[in-house]
């Protein structure tokens, strides 16, 4: 399923209109874990969180959970997410290949 893009909005008005006069600001309300995981999907590899999820091999439903706070992490996906910041490629990488071990090759 395509994403639909924004419209352009260069004064921010839809978002002043839906949100008492301020400006969206899509940190707000994040803290710990949940802000850590928006800000490398969404400020350091500019990813929406389907296409985050389908990279490294991870459920978009989880991705999603884990930063809307409805889920916390678990050990595992910690240290699948700290990987992933180490070092994106290689992570993208170790999913590409475990996807090939799934499938028996």
């Amino acid at each position: 399923m395509e994403e639909t893009p924004m419209p352009f909005d260069p004064d921010n008005t839809v978002a002043k209109q839906c949100d008492g006069g301020k400006p969206f600001d899509p940190d707000r309300g994040l803290d710990g874990f949940a802000l850590m995981l928006f800000r490398l999907r969404f400020r350091e590899l500019k990813l929406s969180q389907r296409a985050f999820a389908q990279r490294y091999g991870l459920g978009y439903p989880t991705i999603r959970d884990l930063e809307q706070g409805a889920t916390k992490p678990t050990p595992a996906i910690r240290l699948i997410v700290a990987a992933i910041a180490r070092d994106p490629k290689g992570m993208e990488a170790a999913a590409d290949d475990a996807r090939l071990m799934a499938e028996g090759r």
